[in-house]
């Protein structure tokens, strides 16, 4: 199973908003960040990727496990975790299209 996760705090900041406890205007901005998370089923349960049984295409120290990522999804400024949660899988293929912010370019590593 695949889940994309999307963080709404990104949606709650821009240019001119007025602060509702004060009544000023301030600028306050924020980049809206997600994950693109691989989770294998196992009898009736499922594993979040990197734990027992949901092997990863990246090892490492990151990743909700702490034990690597099955899709690195890095912006281009290298940040990591750059989906915005929207997702579809392309039929008959091994492909997934998602929304990314400044993705990085195709041909690098989990891309």
């Amino acid at each position: 199973m695949l889940l994309g996760f999307r963080d709404r705090t990104g949606d709650q900041f821009g240019s001119g908003i007025t602060d509702p406890t004060s009544g000023t205007t301030v600028d306050r901005f924020c980049y809206t960040r997600g994950d693109l998370l691989k989770a294998c089923k196992s009898g009736s349960t499922y594993t979040i990727e990197g734990g027992a049984g949901c092997n990863v295409n990246y090892a490492g120290v990151w990743g909700v496990s702490n034990n690597g990522e099955f899709f690195i999804d890095n912006i281009g400024d290298g940040a990591q975790e750059g989906l915005s949660g929207g997702l579809a899988i392309y039929p008959g293929t091994n492909e997934i299209v998602s929304t990314v912010l400044d993705p990085q370019p195709v041909g690098q590593a989990g891309y």
